[in-house]
């Protein structure tokens, strides 16, 4: 236990979440090796999908662009993947 006022978990993180983290990462080569398979999907929107997910790890998330005239973040949707950009 311990002192008033202090967390009797400093970390925050129980053991069950760290035997979690663990099992997960020794499973993380495996599955992105399954998503970069999926990347060549015959269903556009799995293929689509694969791909953000390969990119977000690769190249980190793309953030929100922001108009320079008057700072309202602009959306973009992707409404097609074209399957010869590779």
């Amino acid at each position: 236990m311990g002192k008033p006022g202090q967390s009797g978990n400093p970390s925050g993180k129980s053991k069950r979440f760290e035997e979690i983290r663990s099992l997960a990462r020794e499973n993380s080569r495996r599955a992105l090796e399954r998503l970069v398979e999926l990347v060549d999907s015959e269903d556009d929107r799995v293929a689509l999908m694969a791909a953000k997910e390969v990119l977000d790890r690769a190249w980190g998330m793309v953030k929100p662009a922001k108009d320079e005239n008057d700072g309202r973040t602009i959306t973009v949707n992707i409404v097609r993947f074209a399957k010869d950009i590779h």
